[in-house]
């Protein structure tokens, strides 16, 4: 379908869409038990973020999107954290594979958003090979933590081409999943209903426009450049993509806030029975603190991403100082989120281990998704603090 045959739909505020998830925090938090046995997003939660637009966020308006700013898509994915984890990190991968595809050639974009709820998974992290073939490349490999493979219907992969020389030289590429085998191989400790599972591709032909030098990508240099010019494709990349990670893990632990007032207002001591843990004062001191640090993870992660967009409506370039701390405020905020987390399961009691609750399966979730790299808090502090001593970044991913 041509980018003329395409209607322009106007876009909900972000109260509209923010309201619609608050309508789906009882289905999120039902199905919670029932996606971390299935290791994957039920059919019913997939298909009412569907209905909710959550898919269209990142989706240019010429294509029948939403073309969201990055407050809005970090307000959403917080929301839908506090009803399940696993849901906000699949929903927030795909808006940021989303933000990929729109810096792809215009034939791309036009072949994947056929349909404008179309649903991504994938991973800028490099794995596999890359080799050129006449009308493009083959692929091969194995890639690892495909988040929302079970739902996806393209694949955004970074295999590396060995150049004549041995040097490997990364490519992003775009390949529809039905190509490539998903292996049932997702069995972790928290944030299991994501299905980020490996994918195998074995001799897929990637034809030419759906791959691009990644070097290129990361110098800001698209082949949509010209064609997508708006403020959110104009933001800095790597700040963007950091930018889409924190989300999940402050709501997360707000959801784990939420669950927890719930369970000590209902709730009596051991020891007696008939006192009521909300009644406690050492309840209102941790309940207090966990509500303090989410604050403070808010607004850092909130004005961060002002900056964001404040430079890129400037069409300014953000200064490598910026670029490092906007790397600091993304590990920092998810430090404070996991903070929250062990604080309360410190007061949760034996009764909150049972894998029905909610309490129990927030703080796994919170505490497995502060391994990914991206949110790896001594790795960015490092990098920081560096820069604060003068010295100059050791790190090409800012």
């Amino acid at each position: 379908m041509s980018v003329a045959a395409k209607s322009i739909h106007r876009a909900p505020t972000r109260e509209a869409l923010v309201g619609r998830i608050e309508e789906l925090l009882p289905l999120l938090r039902k199905s919670s038990p029932k996606q971390e046995q299935l290791r994957q997003l039920c059919p019913e939660v997939n298909e009412a973020l569907r209905a909710a637009g959550v898919f269209r966020m990142y989706v240019p308006e010429r294509f029948g999107g939403y073309q969201c700013d990055l407050g809005t898509q970090f307000e959403v994915m917080r929301t839908i954290a506090r009803g399940d984890t696993s849901t906000s990190w699949v929903a927030a991968n795909n808006g940021v594979i989303s933000w990929w595809c729109a810096h792809f050639p215009d034939e791309v974009q036009e072949e994947v958003w056929a349909d404008p709820d179309v649903q991504f998974c994938g991973s800028i992290k490099p794995f596999g090979t890359l080799r050129p073939a006449s009308g493009g490349f083959v692929l091969n490999g194995r890639f690892p933590f495909q988040t929302g493979s079970r739902h996806a219907t393209w694949d955004l992969m970074t295999p590396m081409r060995l150049l004549d020389d041995g040097t490997p030289d990364p490519y992003l590429v775009m390949v529809p999943i039905r190509e490539v085998e998903i292996l049932d191989d997702w069995d972790v400790a928290g944030m299991s209903g994501t299905g980020s599972c490996t994918v195998l591709a074995k001799d897929v032909f990637v034809p030419s426009h759906r791959a691009m030098r990644a070097i290129e990508a990361f110098q800001g240099r698209f082949p949509a450049n010209q064609t997508n010019d708006e403020t959110l494709y104009r933001a800095a990349l790597l700040p963007t993509l950091y930018a889409g990670s924190y989300a999940t893990p402050i709501g997360g632990a707000q959801g784990m806030l939420d669950a927890w007032v719930e369970n000590a207002s209902k709730r009596t001591f051991a020891w007696d029975g008939q006192s009521l843990q909300r009644d406690s004062p050492i309840y209102h001191v941790h309940a207090a603190e966990a509500a303090m640090k989410l604050e403070a993870a808010l607004a850092l992660a909130r004005e961060g991403n002002a900056l964001i967009w404040e430079r890129a409506e400037a069409r300014q370039a953000m200064s490598r100082e910026e670029r490092v701390k906007a790397r600091m405020s993304v590990a920092y905020t998810t430090r404070l989120a996991k903070e929250v987390s062990e604080l309360l399961w410190k007061t949760s009691g034996a009764t909150a281990s049972h894998r029905s609750g909610a309490i129990q399966r927030f703080f796994r979730d919170v505490e497995v998704i502060t391994q990914h790299a991206v949110l790896d808090y001594d790795c960015n502090a490092a990098l920081f603090g560096r820069t604060l001593f003068g010295l100059e970044p050791d790190s090409a991913f800012l």
